[in-house]
């Protein structure tokens, strides 16, 4: 049988409402499991020592990063994160 491809736009926007759809609660559940997760990663991989993180939008119910920011730094690691440029050219 035939499954369609759904678009880009298409895929942001169903994660987006499934995001939206969840509780304050299970945000911070699945947002620790990831840190965690990322944590283990990163633990058999010594030679990255530079990470990039996007830091959570709360309106759009994005992962929780800050705490994983704050360990990755207490750990030693150099951070990396994007900022908006609000004059309308996108991230910096």
């Amino acid at each position: 049988f035939f499954v369609p491809m759904l678009s880009k736009a298409q895929i942001r926007e169903d994660h987006k409402a499934l995001r939206q759809s969840l509780s304050a609660t299970q945000r911070a559940a699945l947002s620790a499991k990831i840190r965690a997760r990322i944590l283990e990663w990163l633990t058999v991989r010594p030679e990255i020592t530079h990470v990039h993180l996007f830091l959570p939008i709360e309106r759009l119910g994005e992962v929780d990063t800050f705490p994983l920011f704050q360990e990755l730094q207490q750990k030693g690691y150099t951070l990396y994160t994007s900022t908006l440029d609000k004059n309308g050219q996108g991230l910096l």
